[in-house]
């Protein structure tokens, strides 16, 4: 079954989020219970040409989903507008079986929340990681500035604010206690159900390498997607998804996605950067982050990616 739960923080600020057998999810609204929801998702039915982009919150998915789209449309049109619209965790089964294909869906849900037939009909991932001193960062000013988000079928809602200091929201991030929960276990979980399921389709990406080498991203994906792509084309696609070009168009009502709505001086898009964390974390705030990674990832061929 699901319910609201609040993740309060040591001083007493609270984030609202749905739950499900103690799995957190966004902090939306849908239609019918969330449980029901997830059921639907669950039972998708997936086409041959479909491609999904996982990724934990603040990971860089609106950005790499851009690229994805165009090299799976084989084109140079922003669909920024569209992005949130092809998420199974927002959207009705009934509303994503009505979009034409080639399908780009995104998700924050670990593999076991995806459709089945993610697995059965080797449908092609695309996965995420970013450095997680920066999705922490990131994921603050998100989770501060938000004020309404689009839910499945319900219109805009308006979220429960949240105006927590970031020391408090740090320790809050540590311990799995934000929506769509902890960031270590998403990682670890990913692992685990690859292991499980090696006819997984796959392509490991970073934000990091995104934005050190944006047109390999591109060839990668389109190798990936069994896209035919010179360097040229591909340094077009990385020319249009350039990270500012994004964020004015996010700026600009006439082409942003108006599926949530911010306080003043915040958006979707933020400064898209690797090392602003460094701005952020105090010196014993990094060595304790440090050391919680270390602990919780102890067993992740990941341990030494951002160390």
């Amino acid at each position: 079954m699901s319910h609201k739960v609040q993740l309060k923080d040591q001083s007493g600020h609270s984030i609202a989020v749905n739950c499900v057998d103690g799995f957190y999810f966004h902090r939306s609204e849908t239609a019918r219970p969330f449980h029901q929801h997830l059921e639907g998702i669950r039972d998708m039915q997936l086409r041959p040409d479909d491609v999904f982009v996982c990724a934990y919150p603040k990971s860089g998915t609106h950005w790499i989903w851009e690229v994805v789209s165009m090299v799976a449309h084989e084109d140079l049109v922003y669909r920024n507008h569209l992005e949130r619209l092809n998420q199974p965790d927002f959207r009705s089964t009934r509303y994503l079986d009505s979009l034409t294909s080639p399908r780009v869906m995104s998700s924050h849900l670990h593999l076991r929340y995806l459709p089945r037939q993610v697995c059965t009909n080797r449908t092609k991932i695309i996965l995420l990681r970013r450095n997680p001193k920066s999705v922490a960062v990131s994921y603050y000013y998100m989770t501060k500035g938000m004020r309404s988000i689009e839910g499945c079928e319900t219109g805009l809602v308006t979220v429960q604010d949240y105006d927590g200091k970031w020391e408090d929201y740090l320790q809050l991030f540590l311990d799995g206690e934000v929506p769509y929960g902890s960031y270590f276990d998403y990682l670890l979980d990913w692992e685990t159900e690859r292991t499980k399921h090696p006819e997984l389709q796959v392509l490991d990406l970073t934000f990091e390498e995104m934005k050190q080498n944006p047109v390999l991203t591109v060839l990668k994906v389109a190798k990936f997607l069994g896209k035919e792509m010179t360097r040229q084309q591909a340094m077009s696609i990385s020319d249009a998804c350039n990270f500012q070009h994004l964020k004015t168009r996010d700026a600009d009502d006439e082409t942003r996605c108006m599926d949530m709505t911010w306080k003043e001086g915040y958006g979707t898009y933020r400064k898209g950067e690797t090392q602003e964390w460094k701005k952020w974390f105090t010196t014993a705030q990094n060595v304790h982050f440090d050391k919680v990674f270390a602990r919780k990832m102890a067993t992740s061929q990941h341990l030494r990616e951002w160390s």
